[in-house]
């Protein structure tokens, strides 16, 4: 799947937006290679570029980051509810996963957004 039809079907269920709202100059670059919970109040990760590498990122709360770059089996888990803005490039290798968890598990979306 290429980035514009992720990010069209992300866009579609409101939990991930592309190019949208961050000034990508000067964005400092953060790797991740341990499990890590970005709660929806730690602002510390939003503006930068994030490489996470073989481990699993889980975002709650609505974030922003300059660029997003998954690899090495690597996994983001936008929590139900959250929105995750990504400003710049959104880099998802072909072994690693986005998992969008639903805020309302009774219902569900069909073929319309």
């Amino acid at each position: 799947m290429n980035r514009q039809v992720l990010s069209a079907l992300l866009k579609c269920i409101g939990v991930l937006s592309c190019g949208a709202l961050l000034p990508g100059a000067n964005a400092a670059t953060r790797t991740i290679t341990e499990s890590t919970l970005i709660e929806a109040a730690d602002s510390s990760y939003d503006g930068e570029d994030l490489v996470v590498t073989g481990c699993v990122l889980t975002v709650n709360g609505d974030h922003g980051f300059n660029s997003l770059q998954l690899a090495s089996g690597a996994t983001v888990a936008i929590a139900g509810g959250a929105t995750l803005n990504v400003a710049a490039d959104l880099t998802v290798a072909g072994n690693s996963t986005v998992v969008c968890q639903g805020k309302n598990t009774v219902d569900r979306v069909d073929d319309e957004c």
